[in-house]
């Protein structure tokens, strides 16, 4: 239960929860009123359907504990963005 606590604060206080209320502020100016917990809570849920993805084209399918700690790992989050954002990249180049 202290790992899991741990791995929680850690990823706050990397994030300061900056990056969400970012999120949340861009989704309230398009429109979408949302504050820094939804867009939490959203981040996280799409992590988890990249990571279960992930899993089971890999044939490592993992328990729902697993795939949240991962979600929650800052680690894993900036690696997602920087492969979004190399395809958003190469997308641009595309068009």
């Amino acid at each position: 239960m202290r790992r899991i606590l741990m791995e929680k604060y850690t990823t706050k206080t990397q994030t300061d929860g900056d990056v969400y209320t970012e999120i949340a502020d861009i989704a309230t100016l398009m429109g979408y009123n949302m504050n820094h917990c939804t867009a939490r809570n959203i981040v996280i849920n799409v992590m988890k359907k990249f990571i279960t993805r992930i899993a089971v084209d890999n044939g490592k399918p993992l328990r729902k504990i697993q795939i949240r700690r991962i979600a929650m790992s800052p680690q894993f989050q900036n690696s997602m963005m920087i492969i979004l954002d190399q395809f958003e990249a190469r997308r641009k180049m595309n068009t």
